[in-house]
């Protein structure tokens, strides 16, 4: 084979790939999807720090929006402003349960407020807000998990403050280990979840 023939070749298979990799991250997209679920959106009780690449801010977000957040380990504060993400849709599920569901996160491989991931179901049939919930500050990760239908960790109440397109999100509650955790994020916006995989 010429040389001139093995390099079209080559050029032929890397657009080849090249359309291929496109056409998987159009699937991967799509708006028709369908609705969240608690495997589309996620387990944010297990994301940790690998939600987005460390030490690249608002790497791996999909509709990155500035957000402030804070959390107070039994009373020892911290505060994070910076890149992360906020998503709602009304049109959730989680284990077959219809539900409304908020979720925010981010994480910063550094600092002291190092990463967040938190999704809040509000089932359509009615009862309290459930929570998954992983945040990591300094060299600890802490951990609540109230869904029903999974593993729980701890215990702890969350509500919703709407105020047009932005909302802020309170947790109160304690880990498996007895410590107290009390959060706040501020969101400017939250963006309409998209399913992954179609």
């Amino acid at each position: 084979m010429t040389s001139s023939r093995r390099r079209s070749y080559l050029a032929t298979g890397i657009l080849l790939a090249t359309a291929c990799q496109g056409g998987e991250q159009a699937r991967a997209g799509r708006a028709d999807a369908g609705p969240a679920s608690a495997e589309t959106a996620g387990d944010p009780a297990s994301a940790g720090p690998s939600a987005s690449a460390p030490g690249a801010a608002g790497a791996g977000l999909r509709d990155p929006v500035r957000l402030t957040a804070a959390v107070e380990v039994d009373g020892d504060p911290h505060k994070f402003s910076g890149l992360g993400e906020c998503q709602h849709t009304t049109e959730a599920s989680i284990y077959q349960v219809p539900a409304a569901m908020w979720s925010t996160r981010f994480s910063t491989g550094s600092g002291e407020f190092r990463h967040l991931s938190l999704t809040l179901w509000q089932p359509k049939a009615g009862g309290g807000t459930q929570v998954s919930l992983a945040v990591g500050v300094g060299e600890d990760s802490y951990r609540i998990a109230t869904v029903e239908g999974g593993e729980t960790h701890g215990r702890g109440s969350a509500r919703i403050e709407r105020d047009g397109a932005a909302g802020t999100l309170y947790v109160d509650g304690e880990d498996a280990t007895g410590r107290r955790i009390r959060l706040t994020v501020e969101c400017p916006r939250f963006a309409e979840p998209v399913a992954e995989g179609g």
